[in-house]
């Protein structure tokens, strides 16, 4: 267990204070001591413990109300009662109130205690740091949706307002091509106009379907990722082959939007490392079947991923491919070495059957 335990002992007798300190005298535990209950509510105020060591008669509270205002104020710190009296009823009362232990003062050893703190602290550290994966994972989770709102804000403004302003713009050319007199440096100058005008028109709708991608809600999972590749191909001028089993094909139409949209930004992500980093000559990417789920595997025959800084960009790419991953119930790993290319494999968890 790494790091030591802050511990706070709620103690009004210094003798039996002193003797649990020194009963349990290890390294990994550091004491704080206080004589009631008041001043155990503001010491944790202060500086909040990893674990509670309770006295249940203190001079401003006593028995189960002694632990019944602890835990009300301060419900996620794990408390172990120390008590002079063997009543089993007290005993269980306090567990079902919340307890992690309770243990009489004349019958534990300092072994016994000391695995009662360790195992009390250890519990709770891997309960807090579950709920701080969780909290991240959420996080990751509403950032994700943003970003998608954000984008498909964007698309939309581009759609709108630039693509109609550049089309009046290609028919104002054509306006005035029509109504000059045929000079032929004035028709050069038209035609590369009109030409300019045309590409960017076709690069505002590719901006525009990367962003918001209506492949697939028009037509599916399966014709967005061969458009994307098509894309990828085309622009980075690696050949990029793509692979589907029938099953695959089948639970590509069962995906839900979010699955599918998880899966198609997953695709992208992975085509831009291969472009930037990967010093590729061939991809390939592969859909298939596999344990009652959806396995979507991209392999480039590159330079493969390593801990340089040029590579920074890349992991950060795979950490946020797999944060979407597991938002969904899925997962995603990487096979890679330097000289021997990279593999991701996306796996989503979607039933065969309905």
């Amino acid at each position: 267990m790494e790091g030591r335990i802050k511990i706070l002992l709620i103690e009004d007798n210094p003798a039996d204070a002193l003797l649990v300190q020194e009963t349990v005298d290890h390294e990994q535990l550091d004491f704080t001591v206080t004589e009631t209950l008041d001043e155990a509510l503001e010491q944790i105020r202060q500086t909040p413990p990893e674990l509670i060591l309770l006295d249940l008669t203190l001079p401003d509270s006593d028995g189960i109300e002694s632990f019944d205002t602890l835990h009300d104020h301060f419900p996620q710190l794990p408390v172990i009662v120390l008590s002079g009296h063997e009543d089993d009823a007290l005993a269980l009362a306090c567990v079902q109130h919340g307890a992690h232990d309770y243990l009489i003062k004349s019958a534990f050893n300092g072994e016994q205690l000391r695995r009662a703190i360790l195992y009390a602290a250890t519990r709770t550290r891997l309960m807090q740091s579950h709920q701080r994966e969780e909290a991240l994972r959420a996080l990751s989770s509403h950032i994700q949706e943003a970003r998608e709102a954000e984008r498909v804000h964007i698309a939309r403004e581009l759609h709108d307002a630039l693509g109609s302003q550049l089309t009046a713009l290609k028919l104002d050319i054509h306006w005035l091509g029509s109504r000059c007199k045929p000079v032929p440096e004035v028709e050069q100058r038209l035609h590369a106009m009109k030409q300019l005008a045309d590409e960017l028109i076709q690069t505002t709708r590719r901006i525009c379907t990367e962003l918001r991608p209506a492949l697939l809600e028009d037509l599916g999972l399966l014709a967005a990722i061969e458009w994307q590749t098509e894309q990828f191909t085309e622009h980075s001028g690696l050949p990029c082959s793509i692979s589907v089993t029938p099953e695959a094909e089948a639970l590509c139409t069962r995906c839900s939007p979010a699955e599918s949209l998880t899966l198609f930004r997953v695709l992208q992500e992975a085509l831009t490392n291969i472009a930037r980093h990967a010093q590729a000559h061939a991809v390939t990417v592969q859909l298939q079947h596999l344990s009652e789920g959806l396995q979507m595997v991209i392999q480039d025959d590159g330079c493969g991923l390593n801990g340089s800084p040029s590579k920074t960009r890349a992991h950060h790419g795979i950490n946020g491919m797999r944060e979407r991953m597991t938002s969904l119930g899925g997962e995603l790993t990487c096979l890679s070495s330097p000289g021997c290319g990279t593999t991701l494999q996306a796996f989503l968890p979607i039933p065969s059957e309905l």
